[in-house]
């Protein structure tokens, strides 16, 4: 049965990677092509989305505004602020207000509220953090709402953004720092690991190729076994794995030796402490 939802009207501003993943997500899970929209200087990437998914697409991006139920801001935080002065003239004059919902980085509503010249207490805006493997499906986003939004806008955000991943709400804007650092970041974590079980296997022997395939399905496996087995705790899982006096256990024990936990943790807080400079909220990070 159809969702209510995906007979809305959404606009995406830009058609790049995140904002075409999003897209392809939304059109597979059943929103209508004709009820979605995409503008964007860059008329090579608008056309690649029209001929794939049939959406109506526009270098203005006024032109598909109207009677819009939610407008996704897809542009790179460095030119978030002409984009919102640009749509500043429409809100002020639409008859109803559509929510606003950015995805970019290290921008806090705040700001997006102030660009638009709208009152932050009475803009319906969310926040959000999305990552990279919502370009398969696979997404992770954190979303924070302001106090404006609407129970049935929160619904069909949420809906957007489960239609390529799962969406999780944050209860403060501040926490989205750490939804940054752990899975807007943590995909290119993961693909280090990936590439230091590669270049291990190598190194013990393994043909380049035949090392990255199983180092890749190794880490796909053991996260999707995670993911079904959510009720149970993830040294349980790393328990069955371990025999006594066994590979696997000499294996770990050299990783919690070399305080891989402690390692990720850093690595998590640098980028939280970035993200946090980056929204004008903390110290520029010493450089190496």
């Amino acid at each position: 049965m159809m969702s209510t939802q995906q007979d809305k009207r959404i606009h995406f501003i830009g058609a790049g990677n995140m904002a075409g993943a999003m897209l392809r997500g939304l059109v597979s899970s059943g929103f209508k092509p004709g009820s979605l929209s995409c503008s964007s200087p860059a008329e090579a990437e608008t056309k690649r989305l029209v001929d794939e998914l049939g959406i109506s697409a526009s270098a203005d991006n006024l032109e598909y505004l109207r009677d819009c139920d939610a407008i996704v801001l897809g542009v790179k935080p460095q030119i978030l602020q002409s984009v919102c002065q640009e749509l500043a003239p429409f809100l002020a004059s639409a008859d109803r207000q559509p929510i606003v919902i950015s995805i970019a980085a290290g921008t806090t509503t705040q700001s997006i509220s102030s660009w638009l010249k709208q009152d932050p207490d009475l803009l319906p805006l969310v926040r959000s953090m999305p990552n990279t493997p919502a370009q398969v499906g696979m997404g992770a986003s954190g979303l924070f709402a302001t106090a404006a939004v609407k129970p049935d806008q929160k619904a069909l955000t949420q809906e957007i953004f489960e239609a390529f991943g799962i969406a999780v709400w944050v209860e403060d804007e501040s926490q989205l720092h750490a939804v940054t650092a752990l899975s807007g970041s943590g995909p290119a974590y993961v693909f280090e690991f990936i590439k230091g079980l590669a270049d291990a296997g190598v190194s013990l022997g393994l043909q380049p190729d035949v090392s990255r395939q199983l180092a890749e399905a190794t880490v796909a496996g053991a996260a999707k076994l995670c993911a079904v087995s959510h009720d149970e705790e993830i040294a349980g899982l790393q328990r069955k794995v371990m025999s006594p006096g066994g590979t696997t256990e000499q294996g770990v024990r050299v990783l919690q030796s070399e305080e891989l936990t402690a390692t990720v943790r850093r690595a998590m807080e640098a980028a939280r402490d970035q993200s946090l400079y980056l929204a004008g909220e903390g110290p520029a990070l010493a450089k190496n």
